[in-house]
């Protein structure tokens, strides 16, 4: 069975480099064994050796500038937030509200403490945006998907393509600092707000002028 497994797992290897050509099955080999340094960036890997994105073809060490110049032209794109879109936006303005409420049943059950653990959050957050020097670009391609079949000698049938996000970090420049740094800060006034409200209710709730 392990022997099995491990066969399945290498024809799906083989099988989608095969399918989508050497640089998307580099993402997907990536991808699939874990590596925090997958670069699908043609010509381009990480030596851990040196700590630093080699030009496979040249065999020198890239520069951040050039890396990101790479990147760009490969159609990635700078990441501030790891969660976008209208309903993950949803999903913060809620948890924003119910922190208050946390903060506000917390001091009222004088657990002065806990009720500043969700604004204490929100700055570690803000912390990390604030000192971080890297960002992520992002990319979406098109990567064949796979069922089990044991009729095809690989041991998986492809079904279609689909669309994956691919990653890599980089070296932030000076104008993405700068907007890291404002959605630190901004960070930094939703803590404040949070635990301002919560208090407030909590004001309200208890009679306490």
């Amino acid at each position: 069975m392990g022997s099995f497994l491990s066969d399945l797992g290498k024809g799906f290897i083989r099988s989608a480099v095969n399918q989508v050509g050497r640089d998307t099955g580099k993402v997907i080999s990536n991808n699939v064994y874990g590596d925090r340094h997958a670069t699908p960036i043609r010509n381009v890997s990480y030596s851990t050796k040196d700590r630093a994105y080699l030009d496979d073809i040249e065999n020198k060490i890239i520069s951040n500038a050039e890396l990101r110049e790479m990147a760009i032209n490969e159609g990635f794109k700078p990441v501030y937030f790891r969660m976008n879109g209208c309903f993950f936006v949803g999903i913060k303005i809620f948890l924003f509200f119910m922190g208050v409420i946390f903060v506000s049943a917390s001091l009222s059950e004088s657990y002065t403490f806990i009720a500043t653990v969700p604004p204490l959050l929100l700055s570690v957050f803000g912390l990390e945006k604030i000192f971080s020097k890297k960002i992520e670009m992002v990319k979406s391609v098109n990567v064949m998907q796979y069922v089990q079949d044991r009729r095809y000698k690989s041991g998986a049938r492809p079904v279609g393509y689909t669309k994956k996000d691919v990653k890599i970090e980089i070296e932030a420049n000076n104008e993405q600092l700068k907007i890291k740094r404002l959605i630190g800060i901004c960070y930094f006034i939703f803590a404040f707000l949070m635990y301002h409200f919560g208090y407030t209710l909590y004001c309200k709730m208890n009679d306490i002028a």
